[in-house]
């Protein structure tokens, strides 16, 4: 079975202003499997706030497990970028797991700055 979640509009989803991205979503994953967790994301031309600024993508198995995550840190360059953009975020789902539900999402709480013009662009969790 070949499970691919790829949450993608047309439309994109763009932050106007804000001082707090969380941005989260949850899939249901097969047991004894590995994931790779990313984002596409762009800061438009006229987007402040993000030069220096570091994001993580975050993920877990389950309500209780534990997050592993990824930093990235953005330019405002009006570029495509994927996060996290060194080494991919893997998660292995245990065989024994007691839940099915890969919880992930982007975030930048942290700075404590003001931040606009983020596109996001999609979100995958891909099998590995």
């Amino acid at each position: 079975m070949f499970l691919c979640a790829n949450y993608f509009r047309e439309d994109v989803a763009e932050l106007i202003q804000v001082s707090w991205l969380e941005v989260s979503g949850a899939v249901p994953v097969i047991k004894g499997k590995k994931y790779k967790v990313r984002f596409h994301v762009r800061v438009k031309a006229d987007g402040f706030g993000w030069n220096n600024i570091q994001v993580l993508v975050m993920a877990k198995v389950g309500r209780r497990g534990n997050y592993e995550f990824k930093p990235t840190t953005l330019k405002s360059d009006n570029n495509e970028v994927i996060i996290p953009s060194q080494n991919d975020l893997e998660i292995n789902v245990e065989p024994d797991a007691s839940d099915n539900l890969l919880h992930f999402g982007l975030y930048e709480v942290w700075s404590g700055k003001w931040k606009g013009g983020l596109e996001i662009l999609n979100a995958e969790v891909i099998p590995v």
